[in-house]
């Protein structure tokens, strides 16, 4: 008799509230698992999921897990393979990309759901679930892994012959290969996902217009060409504007990377502390992590280096701790070596690089590799160890070559600036610092141009002070 009127119930439910069953489906999904009616809980579960995964992640899963936990291993019925299918994908996606979940955790929950895809001849389904599969060791910053399973989803994809899939997992693709350094092979895949349908939603906006201008403002910014990276960065804040919490972190973080190349963001601090509210209503692990790395670069362009160093740690820390965001785990520590020597604290930047080129060279990443050896070389001048320089500075422009992140040559003009500086050859130490003025101009780091400007203009005037 308790499960009839919880039936009822769950039916009058349905009738009653039709236009706001989204927001009723996580109530109507309890009455239908008290009637005991297994596969209906399990679909509604899934679409309070659907619908609360715009808002609170941690309450998607919630409803995730529950659908999951009704439905048969290895269901006959073709609607509940394609609902567990479904709900395999977003515990793959927001558990191992959001949530840090364990590895073992995500290779049962891809196995069982490639089981029900196998079982039913769904290739679709396998493609979107080594899609889903991709982004959990990219979290955990084994980016090598990351690249054979991206690879290995867009190779089934073109064998499947689907477009929406293709796309998709050739944007997957594209991330993992900026992330890699592998700028070329980047900027091509994003110039077919640019000419293709934006996938459906299957994936929080994973695909959207607003993340792949985001991607195409990286290509730009790592190639040194800021302006054309900047028009990006706004056509992808507008988009982003009224999207989901991911894609406003994300569109957010390109904005604050591209103030810190620059030189400059205005509004920065502002920015990024409204994006760091976002994630924390969210409840994304990784969202919180890089909001927290957005604000550390927003306090850095203010010169707040105090802050910026704790707010670097805070991400980092975080990110270890939850096995989250650890794909970008060299580049805040090559920013955080950065701050460091603006600090005074040249040794522990010195440490810091060093620490950040060992993991990356092991996870395999070229561009968070050379970000890393340009703060090491810093720090090696700002601690007087100059015969440590040059080898630094030849790895730096062979993994400028290899990847084409031009954006980094003004820099090494600037270090050897410093060098002749500390070594009392200032004929060259102006040269150089000429030579870092130009190219920063060059690739549009304004800022940049116009702090080295100001030394120039100093040093022009005041000669006897070099």
């Amino acid at each position: 008799r308790r499960a009839a009127v919880h039936r009822a119930v769950a039916r009058a439910r349905e009738r009653l509230h039709a236009e706001q069953l989204d927001e009723r489906a996580a109530e109507i999904a309890w009455h239908w698992e008290a009637a005991g009616d297994r596969t209906a809980a399990a679909r509604w579960h899934g679409r309070a999921a659907d619908w609360a995964e715009r808002r609170d992640v941690r309450e998607a899963m919630r409803h995730w897990r529950a659908a999951a936990g009704l439905l048969p291993d290895l269901p006959e019925d073709r609607a509940e393979a394609d609902l567990l299918v479904h709900v395999c994908q977003r515990l793959l996606f927001f558990g191992g990309f959001a949530l840090g979940q364990t590895q073992a955790d995500s290779d049962a929950l891809f196995t069982r759901g490639s089981r029900a895809a196998a079982h039913h001849g769904d290739v679709g389904a396998q493609v979107r679930l080594h899609f889903a599969l991709s982004h959990d060791p990219l979290t955990r910053g084994s980016l090598s892994e990351a690249l054979a399973v991206a690879r290995r989803a867009a190779q089934l994809a073109d064998h499947h012959g689907d477009e929406e899939l293709r796309t998709l997992t050739l944007f997957q693709l594209a991330i993992v290969e900026g992330f890699v350094g592998n700028l070329d092979a980047c900027e091509r895949a994003l110039d077919v996902v640019a000419h293709s349908a934006p996938p459906r939603n299957d994936f929080v906006s994973t695909a959207s217009p607003a993340i792949v201008h985001s991607w195409r403002g990286y290509v730009l910014l790592y190639r040194g060409r800021t302006a054309e990276a900047l028009e990006t960065m706004a056509r992808c804040q507008a988009l982003a504007a009224s999207a989901d919490p991911l894609t406003q972190v994300l569109c957010t973080s390109l904005a604050l990377d591209l103030g810190a190349t620059r030189g400059e963001l205005p509004g920065a601090l502002e920015l990024a502390g409204r994006r760091l509210q976002t994630a924390e209503e969210f409840g994304a692990p990784n969202l919180r992590a890089m909001a927290r790395g957005g604000l550390a670069r927003a306090h850095a362009l203010r010169g707040d280096w105090q802050e910026a160093a704790r707010l670097f740690e805070e991400c980092i820390a975080l990110s270890n701790e939850l096995h989250v965001y650890l794909e970008d785990e060299g580049h805040n520590l090559a920013s955080l070596a950065h701050v460091y020597i603006e600090l005074g604290e040249a040794e522990r930047a010195r440490e810091t690089a060093d620490r950040g080129i060992a993991l990356v060279q092991e996870r395999g990443s070229i561009i968070q590799e050379l970000e890393n050896v340009v703060a090491l070389a810093r720090a090696e001048v700002a601690l007087g160890h100059d015969d440590a320089v040059d080898p630094l500075l030849a790895r730096a422009e062979t993994l400028i070559t290899t990847t084409g992140a031009f954006v980094f040559r003004p820099h090494l003009a600037e270090i050897q600036a410093a060098r002749a500086r500390l070594r009392g050859d200032h004929e060259t130490a102006e040269r150089e610092l000429r030579q870092a003025h130009r190219l920063f101009t060059e690739t549009g780091a304004t800022g940049h141009a116009a702090r080295l400007g100001r030394q120039l203009a100093a040093s022009s005037e005041h000669p006897e002070a070099q």
